[in-house]
């Protein structure tokens, strides 16, 4: 049997195929990528060959200068880049721990904040070498610490707060000993000692304020 549609019918089922095109509810595929006229990677999302999803933007260039995605351990991330595709600041959550990243124009984690799902909190800056130089650290315990290293990530100095509120301060040579120490006790009474090296480490002075009797 033949079926004829005349040509006004056949102009009415072309409009309406424009007007009301057939909606598409699910689109698979491993990739997806967006270009600009001169067919240029703008954009691209997709899933790579660890299993790991991602969403990036690029630069007129071709730099990368947005990556949001998930590791193929499971964090989650945003990186933000410069216009020469160098990696500049980094947002992440993973099982243990979320943190916030900050780099130097060279590329090197300059600032870093960590916050575990348990535990302590801490900020960290470090020089272009990578050395922690200075951290700022609260526990859940309820102490506070701030640690100064020098150059070669020695720690030197700490000055904080221990647990039962008793403010401390200590220096440190260059091998981690304590030499010199200043905190005030739970009766509100300061105690400074100093160590120096005989044959070990020793006591070499130590000086507590005398008791007011008036």
């Amino acid at each position: 049997m033949n079926v004829t549609i005349d040509s006004g019918r056949m102009k009415e089922l072309v409009r309406e195929s424009i007007e009301k095109p057939d909606k598409v509810t699910e689109v698979a595929a491993e990739r997806f990528m967006l270009v600009d006229k001169d067919g240029k990677t703008r954009g691209a999302l997709g899933v790579l060959a660890d299993g790991s999803p991602f969403l990036g933007f690029y630069g007129a260039g071709g730099q990368p200068r947005v990556a949001v995605g998930v590791s193929g351990e499971g964090s989650s991330f945003i990186d933000l880049y410069d216009d020469a595709g160098r990696p500049r600041a980094s947002l992440g959550v993973a099982s243990d721990e979320a943190w916030l990243s900050l780099a130097s124009s060279s590329g090197k984690s300059v600032a870093r904040v960590e916050v575990p799902t348990r535990g302590s909190a801490q900020l960290t800056f470090r020089d272009e070498e990578k050395n922690a130089r200075a951290q700022l650290v609260t526990a859940e315990d309820g102490c506070s610490m701030l640690l100064l290293s020098d150059q070669k990530g020695r720690l030197r100095s700490v000055m904080g707060v221990l647990e039962g509120a008793t403010p401390l301060a200590e220096l440190y040579d260059e091998n981690g000993k304590s030499q010199v120490s200043l905190r005030i006790g739970r009766s509100n009474s300061p105690h400074l000692s100093s160590m120096m090296r005989r044959e070990g480490i020793a006591p070499r002075w130590a000086s507590r304020p005398a008791r007011d009797h008036t």
